[in-house]
């Protein structure tokens, strides 16, 4: 049906973040070529080679300034909102040392992704003497050489929160990918599979939120839109991660996903 529809006219059709390769055969026998003008752009963080595409167009990777640029200010956004978020007295020192965190930010090899996720473990540590951790753990694995694999960085961070925010973190993997996920439903969906502490203060949904706000924190969760009085209403997660919750649970038998159908596996 939709190969015959777009046989009536020219198409764009735009295709973002395409991590499997087995879409290509779909492709073919989905979008017609007609010699009518008719493009189809796909964006991967993987390099794919295809006769049905023109040559690529790399987008080049950061050099070590701009990597050490951006880590700055994504570190000291986040301290900022994390203590607008969780009304804490201001840090004394606010920015990132710079003998230390320039070496982190060439180990991120230009990834942009890298070095967000990178931020967000760092504006957790207590002590600014601990930054040395990440560069030992997370860039001196044999795993993590190639560009464009930040799966030590993740699971660096995914080691270093508390355990009920593991399991709100893996529960991702449960929800659509790609998709923007309602703030009131994921709360909702937290607290109706006890993964939120009782508070005698707080409400359910309110602590609930508190562990979004800390994922958000942490990089590990991103937001999506806020309504106009500014409460944030929906959030999202990069597919990266969202491959990275989906193996993860698997691995810690938390969840397995098979077709639309999701087992807990408690």
């Amino acid at each position: 049906m939709l190969c015959r529809q777009l046989h009536r006219g020219r198409y764009l059709i735009v295709l973002d973040e395409v991590w499997d390769s087995d879409i290509f055969d779909e492709l073919h026998r989905c979008f017609p070529d007609i010699h009518n003008g008719s493009r189809i752009l796909v964006t991967s963080g993987r390099k794919y080679e295809d006769p049905l595409f023109d040559e690529p167009l790399l987008v080049r990777l950061l050099t070590p300034e701009e990597s050490w640029e951006l880590l700055q200010v994504k570190y000291n956004h986040l301290r900022l909102c994390t203590q607008e978020e969780f009304r804490k007295p201001p840090i004394p020192n606010e920015n990132c040392p710079a003998e230390v965190g320039k070496g982190i930010a060439a180990n991120c090899r230009g990834l942009p992704l890298a070095i967000v996720l990178v931020a967000g473990f760092l504006v957790n540590l207590e002590d600014n003497n601990d930054w040395l951790t990440i560069t030992e753990e997370a860039f001196n694995s044999e795993t993590n050489r190639d560009v464009g694999d930040c799966n030590e960085i993740i699971e660096l961070s995914y080691k270093n929160m508390p355990g009920y925010l593991r399991q709100c973190f893996l529960y991702f993997a449960a929800l659509p990918m790609s998709t923007e996920i309602s703030v009131s439903e994921l709360t909702w969906l937290w607290v109706s599979e006890g993964f939120v502490r009782i508070d005698e203060v707080k409400k359910p949904e309110e602590v609930a939120q508190d562990y979004l706000n800390d994922l958000i924190g942490r990089s590990l969760v991103m937001e999506a839109r806020r309504s106009s009085k500014g409460r944030l209403k929906s959030c999202r997660i990069h597919d990266y991660l969202y491959h990275f919750c989906r193996d993860k649970s698997k691995a810690k038998k938390f969840l397995l996903v098979a077709s639309r159908f999701i087992f807990l596996s408690g």
